[in-house]
């Protein structure tokens, strides 16, 4: 499979398996983030645009105080292909990194946000 193939939801649905928080949205993966100040995710947001710019893929940024909203897609295949879940994979690490996250931690912040 090509990265830039668009991958089936059953394909979809297998890889972000392990990235619970990513959501499929129509054509695109989300996910949102929130930190406990402005400056905060205004680093996270730097921290993934350096590492869209080493993969030559970009995703969609909304940036609200200390909420970030990403959209992963593929624009030229117009969906999700494997390069989205390979960000979205590396997007994770960011945030786990920079908020000290391990599983069981991160487990806990996504049932305190439902």
């Amino acid at each position: 499979m090509s990265a830039k193939e668009l991958l089936s939801d059953a394909e979809i649905k297998r890889m972000i398996a392990e990235l619970p928080a990513w959501k499929k949205n129509g054509k695109e993966l989300t996910r949102t983030v929130e930190f406990p100040q402005y400056l905060v995710a205004i680093d996270f947001v730097h921290l993934v645009a350096e590492i869209a710019e080493q993969m030559n893929h970009h995703p969609d940024i909304e940036i609200s105080h200390s909420r970030v909203t990403l959209h992963c897609t593929t624009h030229s295949a117009k969906g999700i292909t494997a390069r989205d879940v390979e960000l979205a994979q590396k997007v994770e690490e960011i945030y786990r990194e920079q908020l000290n996250l391990d599983d069981e931690n991160l487990h806990e912040e996504m049932e305190e946000r439902e």
